[in-house]
C-alpha cells in the first residue's frame, strides 16, 4: 500500500531536484524523552547499517500499520517498518523494533492550505519535531481526501522530502495513494 519517495512519479522526483531546500530552525538534539533501552542508540533513528533495508531486486519492503504500539506480536524476520498512528508511540515500542532493525514511522493525514507556503513549512517544522523528538525514523503521508490541483501537495511533499533527508541519518518519507477502479479525479 504505501510506496518509497524514490518509487513516486519522476514528476514528484523532478520536483525533489528543481525546489529550494527549507530553512530549518532548531530542532531538538536529539529526542525529549527519557530512554530506558539498552543500548541508548535504540532510542535514535536507525543508521542505515542497523535498518533491515529492501535491497534492490531483493528483499521487498515491508510497511505494516500499526493502531496501538505493541509491536511485538508482529514478524519482525520480515517487517522492515511500522507506521504507527499514535502521535506519541511509547520508547519501549520504539526500542523493540528498532532492536530487530525495523524502523518505526509516524502516520500523518494532517492537511493545511497547501497552496500558503508558510503554512506547509509550518507543518513540515511541526512533524520534523515530532519525528525527531520521538527517536522516529521518518513519515508514512496517508492523505486520501485531497481533491485540488496536484501541484501544491506535490510541492508540500517536496519539502518534506528534503526536510527528511537532510537529517543525519536520513529519515524516511513514505506516501499512501488512494485508488479507484476509475481513476483518480
Amino acid at each position: 500500500r504505501a510506496r518509497p519517495l524514490a518509487s513516486m512519479t519522476k514528476l514528484l522526483a523532478c520536483s525533489l531536484v528543481l525546489l529550494p531546500l527549507l530553512e530549518v530552525v532548531a530542532l531538538p538534539a536529539k529526542y525529549d524523552v527519557a530512554c530506558p533501552c539498552t543500548p541508548r542508540s535504540l532510542c535514535s533513528p536507525l543508521t542505515a547499517a542497523a535498518a533491515k533495508l529492501p535491497l534492490r531486486g531483493g528483499r521487498p519492503e515491508v510497511l505494516a500499520f500499526a493502531r496501538g504500539d505493541n509491536f511485538t506480536s508482529y514478524d519482525m524476520s520480515v517487517t522492515t517498518t511500522i507506521a504507527t498512528t499514535l502521535a506519541v508511540p511509547s520508547v519501549r515500542s520504539v526500542c523493540f523494533a528498532h532492536s530487530h532493525g525495523v524502523r518505526v514511522v509516524m502516520l500523518s493525514g494532517e492537511e493545511v492550505d497547501f497552496t500558503n507556503a508558510s503554512a506547509r513549512a509550518g507543518l513540515v517544522r511541526k512533524l520534523l519535531n515530532q519525528t525527531l523528538a520521538y527517536g522516529l525514523d521518518g513519515i508514512n503521508l496517508d492523505i486520501e481526501r485531497y481533491s485540488l490541483a496536484p501541484g501544491p501537495l506535490t510541492q508540500y511533499v517536496a519539502e518534506l522530502g528534503a526536510a527528511l533527508k537532510a537529517q543525519s541519518p536520513p529519515l524516511q518519507l513514505s506516501f499512501d495513494l488512494s485508488i479507484s477502479p476509475g481513476g483518480q479525479r
